[in-house]
């Protein structure tokens, strides 16, 4: 009893060491925050580092370029780090082109995807570019995303996206950024600080009724035809703070479709159309008892107005 009662003590505290692990991509310097005295193993790919990890460890990624598609269903850590004059780790297509991932998750095709995870993915400090993606059709996969959450609680913070299009330069309004949705486990997420360029839908959409999504502090340049925030299907979300540089043939900086209570305030928006929106199509919930204060809306072609579709 006594030696069942020693082993399973030792498998807990063996377990909580192994979810406080550090790990490498590559084999740089790395700053105080991230412990470089403790760092337990190196790899050579993103991907490796993923598979190997327990749940909860820091994947810290070294400033280079990264041919790869990734799948995490894990609660970790992916941030990449700066080493001396060296900032950006940037995670490109892989040589094949981006691709939908099996098990009919998702019919899109994110280059970061976090799914069915019980616990927080935290992705910080990298480029995601779907450059070379190799997509030249509208219609499959359905989408281009950088970063997707996907019942996974967590953030995206200090991450920029870009060129989430087709690969033949054609307007199929399939890109999106980051996309964060909730519909089997609850999930809260962050979604700060980010950056983007380059692409034709949106820079970030949230959406499902588990999903609880906080927006705050990104910088976004709107494209044609896009959106640069858009929150719909009834997720719960506060988006505060944003900068939207508008584009005079986008649709919205912000447009909220279908929510109930969200609040909307402090962002800027810029040269749009519809600064920022309210609407719903038919036979989806209706959007009601939203908030949107302190905004500044400066545009050229400004309407002033939010909209409302029945």
């Amino acid at each position: 009893m006594l030696a069942t009662f020693a082993i399973a003590v030792l498998a807990a505290l063996t377990a909580q060491f192994a979810s406080a692990f550090t790990i490498e991509v590559g084999t740089c310097p790395v700053g105080d925050d991230d412990d470089e005295e403790h760092i337990a193993a190196h790899y050579s790919t993103i991907r490796a580092a993923i598979n190997a990890a327990a749940p909860g460890t820091k994947v810290l990624v070294c400033p280079g370029t990264y041919a790869e598609q990734l799948e995490i269903t894990k609660p970790l850590t992916l941030k990449g780090v700066q080493s001396g004059n060296l900032r950006a780790a940037v995670i490109v297509s892989p040589p094949g082109g981006l691709v939908v991932p099996p098990g009919g998750f998702t019919e899109g095709a994110p280059q970061i995807f976090a799914h069915g995870v019980a616990g927080e993915v935290n992705v910080s400090n990298l480029t995601v570019d779907a450059a070379n993606n190799q997509i030249t059709n509208c219609s499959s996969p359905n989408y281009i995303i950088g970063v997707y959450l996907l019942n996974a609680g967590g953030s995206v913070e200090h991450v920029v996206t870009r060129n989430q299009n087709t690969a033949s330069g054609s307007n199929c309004g399939n890109g999106i950024g980051i996309r964060v949705s909730a519909d089997t486990i609850p999930s809260d997420v962050t979604v700060s600080n980010d950056t983007s360029s380059t692409y034709d839908f949106a820079r970030i959409m949230a959406e499902a009724p588990l999903a609880k999504v906080m927006i705050n502090n990104n910088s976004y340049v709107e494209m044609p035809g896009s959106a640069a925030i858009i929150v719909f299907d009834d997720v719960v979300t506060t988006v505060s703070n944003n900068t939207v540089a508008g584009n005079p043939n986008g649709f919205s900086g912000i447009a909220v479709v279908g929510v109930h209570n969200a609040i909307v305030t402090r962002n800027h928006v810029g040269n749009d159309p519809y600064g920022i929106t309210l609407y719903t199509f038919t036979g989806d919930p209706s959007s009601d008892g939203n908030a949107i204060t302190e905004r500044n809306i400066r545009e050229r072609h400004r309407r002033n107005r939010s909209l409302w579709r029945q």
